[in-house]
């Protein structure tokens, strides 16, 4: 989600931008290899029913909570395709056409914010966060990053860059 507002993919290309790219590569293998779901985007959403409730979902293998509370992974949110359009475009915009060819999770206000894949459950709900992360990566996408680039002028923001430059994860 940090990628957009401050282009971590341009400024830390072997830190938070390798990361972010080995991500969504990984969600999309985890997604299809491992639950063989025919759509990826595993994130904290609205359950994929009308209960109203929200849940924690995600990647038990790329998981940081691994030992205190395990994620579940019976939902797929769009706004996770969203979020890797910066990164991974092509499968990113195809899994969004996906989403929408396979399930009832787009009406006229936009995409619900979760589906089951393997029932197809949908739960009716729009999230201000998760539709505020899509409009977003939208206006990035459309717009050739114009709101990386003006909160990049921020002189807070613009700080952080010497560091993510610098900055060199242990990831192949």
């Amino acid at each position: 989600m940090n990628d957009l507002v401050i282009p971590e993919t341009s400024w830390g290309p072997k830190s938070f931008g390798l990361n972010d790219s080995l991500y969504a590569q990984a969600q999309i293998a985890y997604a299809s290899q491992t639950l063989h779901y025919p759509v990826w985007g595993l994130s904290p959403s609205s359950t994929p029913d009308d209960t109203g409730n929200y849940d924690a979902y995600g990647a038990h293998a790329l998981a940081s909570n691994a030992n205190c509370c395990p994620y579940d992974e019976t939902a797929v949110t769009p706004h996770a395709s969203f979020l890797a359009l910066n990164v991974d475009p092509q499968d990113a915009f195809n899994n969004i056409q996906k989403l929408r060819s396979l399930y009832n999770i787009y009406d006229r206000y936009g995409f619900f914010d979760a589906v089951n894949p393997t029932t197809g459950q949908v739960g009716h709900r729009y999230l201000v966060l998760d539709q505020s992360m899509i409009m977003a990566a939208l206006d990035d996408a459309l717009s050739k990053n114009q709101m990386q680039q003006y909160f990049a002028k921020d002189p807070v923001i613009t700080a952080v860059q010497p560091y993510l430059a610098e900055e060199s994860f242990s990831i192949p």
